[in-house]
């Protein structure tokens, strides 16, 4: 039972599976299978241009079209890489069609036979070469081409990019193509313009067997070359000469080149699109040339020697020279350019008054030529016409004038001296003494006589005018006197001796400037350069740092040239004498200034043996009394002496009488040192009288008699000591005066002779 359902089963499944491949319809992306009395062929088809390439560009391939006997659409399809298989198809006749952008390129009908079976297509197409090129004939890249074609029949686009090699290759079907449109995308720095200018508006061009090549003309210069040069046919060259190169595009000027012609004068561009182009060149940034320039075939004509020479309105060397009225050059003079755009360039002559331009533009320029009070002014004719051989003279009123300056009183012109000399406002000569000179002289080589304001000269000095007024420079020779004086001032004391190191303070009239100076070695000093006409001067005298003397000084002085002035400094002259009118020596005698509020010491001197003491250079200052202390052995002292008369001598009496051991002693004192004497003379006298009294009671009473011998020799002893008692009495008298009244020192030993 069981092995009669599995047969059942199986046979049930082959039939299903007969009926499903029977009416089934297998199919794939590259194959067609058809079954009929389950006979089939396979087939490839290989596509290949005119030539025998392999028709496809990059990811772009061909299109394949398969027909039947009917005239039915049996497939269509990609080709990869310009090949096609097809499987399972019936053997028989077919039509297969090859299109190529959409332009059908091949037709062919071919017998499949049963199995495998391979089909070669050779399509109507050329790996065309398509170049746009300049007026030279050479390839310019990156050029947006556009064909339409291929005629007749289709008007189909094709577009591509030369590229950077500027000719490319494509695959286009045989025919007629016309130009759409050919656009170069000229890349300038950062600029791309996009220049449409083909020489034929809608060639034709054809594609057959026989052409493989489409050359597209456009109206671009493929080079062209710019040489400029000055109008004396010398190259611009240099590093400020520069030179820009402006295209017309679409209305507005884009700048296509700027460069500098620091070696060489020619400049080369392209390739270059026919157009309106403007060339500008500038010199030290200033547009010294502006010109338009038409670019087409017809320039050509114009080139000398391969360049299109240019002139810009300059010269590359003139020589201008500048002489004054006598004919002279003007050396060393600075001169001011005025360029016709409104700039300016400044210049010095050489030695032959000369000045170099170089690189000059051509045109009517002002001159200015410095002078000591300004510029005078010229024009300067430098258009092509007016220069000859390169070479212009400008003549110019100016005059040599010397100006000297003298001292009426001083052997030289002082330090300090100011001199301006002016026209009008302008300046000529604004200078301060630096050193004494003898005299001053100056020259100016460049003063100009047509100048429209007067010369005026002032001088002064420390603030004083000692000259201003018009001066007449046609005379040539400016000469002037100054009232400048030197004065000698001697100082002296009343004594009439000089004063080394006085201090002078020179008081100048109206300005109340002040000089201080101090007198030489010999009481003298030299004040310089002083001047009259303003007053009279007030000379202060100081010594010792007191005033000593006030002077006014009058012009007549001043011109005279020397003056002796006496101040008061005085030598004071004491005489010490004692009670007897006899000198006192040695004696300290101190001098003194003294007011209500100040005591100033100024010196001391000591008496010689006649008791007179010297003090020299005392000033005497208003409002001050001289007073003087003497002293004479720290014992006996006068003070504040008042020295109403100091030219005179003063006596002093000291209240001494004479001298016991070196101690000055008053006559009181001498009349006490003689009581003192008498009372201890007495007491001395009395006490030896007691003393031998003494001794007599004492050898009465002795056991042993005296002997006239010894009694003899105890006279001579007690003789003996009576005369040691008297010294030394009277030494110890001496040194009690002393310690009493300074005298000496106190004795180690002391003796009271009154005890």
């Amino acid at each position: 039972m069981i092995q009669y359902k599995a047969t059942h089963l199986i046979l049930s499944l082959a039939i299903v599976l007969f009926v499903a491949l029977f009416f089934a319809k297998i199919t794939s992306a590259d194959s067609i299978t058809l079954f009929q009395n389950q006979t089939y062929s396979n087939v490839t088809v290989n596509i290949f241009d005119y030539d025998g390439n392999s028709l496809y560009e990059g990811s772009t391939y061909p299109k394949l079209e398969v027909y039947n006997s009917t005239g039915s659409l049996l497939k269509s399809l990609t080709c990869t890489a310009a090949s096609c298989r097809i499987i399972n198809i019936t053997p028989g006749t077919y039509s297969f069609k090859v299109y190529w952008h959409q332009v059908e390129v091949a037709h062919i009908n071919d017998t499949l036979k049963e199995g495998e079976n391979t089909i070669e297509i050779r399509c109507n197409v050329k790996k065309t070469r398509i170049r746009v090129v300049d007026d030279a004939d050479r390839a310019l890249k990156n050029v947006d081409v556009s064909l339409i074609g291929p005629l007749p029949g289709y008007d189909m686009s094709f577009s591509f990019n030369t590229g950077g090699s500027g000719e490319i290759k494509k695959f286009l079907p045989f025919g007629t193509y016309k130009l759409s449109s050919a656009t170069w995308q000229w890349v300038i720095d950062d600029k791309t313009m996009s220049i449409s200018a083909v020489v034929e508006e809608n060639a034709e061009y054809s594609i057959n067997a026989q052409n493989d090549f489409i050359k597209i003309p456009m109206k671009v210069s493929h080079s062209l070359t710019f040489a400029f040069y000055t109008i004396d046919d010398q190259e611009l060259v240099g590093s400020d000469a520069k030179v820009e190169v402006r295209f017309k595009y679409r209305g507005d000027w884009q700048k296509i080149l700027e460069k500098r012609l620091e070696h060489n004068n020619k400049v080369t561009l392209g390739p270059l699109p026919y157009g309106e182009y403007q060339i500008t060149v500038y010199w030290s940034d200033e547009s010294i040339l502006t010109e338009k320039i038409a670019l087409d075939s017809e320039i050509y004509d114009e080139l000398v020697e391969g360049v299109l020479k240019i002139k810009v309105h300059m010269y590359k060397n003139l020589l201008v020279r500048f002489v004054d009225a006598e004919g002279e050059p003007l050396r060393d003079t600075y001169i001011v350019l005025v360029f016709p755009s409104g700039g300016n360039a400044s210049y010095v002559t050489d030695d032959v008054g000369g000045v170099r331009l170089c690189n000059i533009t051509a045109g009517n320029y002002v001159v200015k030529v410095r002078w000591l009070a300004g510029y005078a002014e010229t024009e300067l004719d430098l258009t092509p016409g007016q220069v000859s051989e390169n070479v212009i003279k400008v003549v110019l009123d100016f005059y040599k004038v010397n100006l000297i300056l003298k001292s009426r009183g001083s052997a030289t012109l002082p330090i300090g001296l100011k001199i301006t000399f002016r026209c009008n406002t302008y300046i000529l000569l604004n200078e301060s003494l630096e050193s004494e000179v003898k005299n001053y002289e100056k020259t100016f080589e460049k003063l100009y006589s047509k100048s429209p304001y007067y010369y005026y000269l002032d001088i002064s000095y420390m603030g004083y005018l000692l000259f201003s007024d018009r001066v007449n420079i046609a005379a040539k020779n400016i000469v002037i006197d100054l009232d400048l004086y030197d004065l000698t001032v001697t100082v002296l004391s009343m004594h009439n001796y000089t004063l080394p190191s006085a201090k002078l303070c020179l008081e100048y009239p109206k300005s109340g400037n002040v000089v201080v100076a101090e007198t030489d070695n010999y009481g003298k000093y030299l004040f310089k350069h002083l001047i009259v006409g303003y007053g009279p001067y007030k000379l202060s005298v100081y010594w010792k740092d007191y005033l000593v003397g006030s002077f006014t000084l009058k012009e007549k002085d001043i011109v005279e040239g020397d003056v002796e002035l006496r101040v008061n400094v005085y030598d004071i002259y004491v005489k010490v004498y004692n009670v007897l009118h006899s000198g006192l020596k040695d004696a300290t005698v101190a001098v003194y200034l003294k007011n209500a509020t100040a005591f100033i010491p100024l010196g001391n001197a000591s008496t010689d043996p006649t008791g007179l003491a010297k003090i020299s250079g005392i000033p005497v200052p208003p409002g001050y009394d001289i007073t003087i202390n003497v002293n004479y052995k720290n014992r006996f002292k006068l003070e504040n002496i008042i020295i109403e008369h100091p030219e005179r001598s003063k006596e002093i009496v000291m209240n001494v009488l004479f001298e016991v051991f070196g101690v000055p002693l008053s006559p009181i004192e001498i009349g006490t040192i003689a009581l003192v004497s008498v009372v201890g003379t007495l007491g001395a006298y009395f006490f030896l009288r007691w003393y031998r009294f003494k001794e007599t009671l004492t050898s009465m009473f002795s056991e042993t008699e005296v002997q006239p011998e010894a009694f003899e020799y105890e006279i001579e002893e007690e003789e003996e000591k009576k005369k040691n008692v008297l010294s030394k009495l009277a030494k110890k008298i001496k040194d009690r005066i002393e310690e009493l009244f300074g005298g000496g020192e106190e004795s180690e030993e002391e003796y009271d002779i009154f005890g």
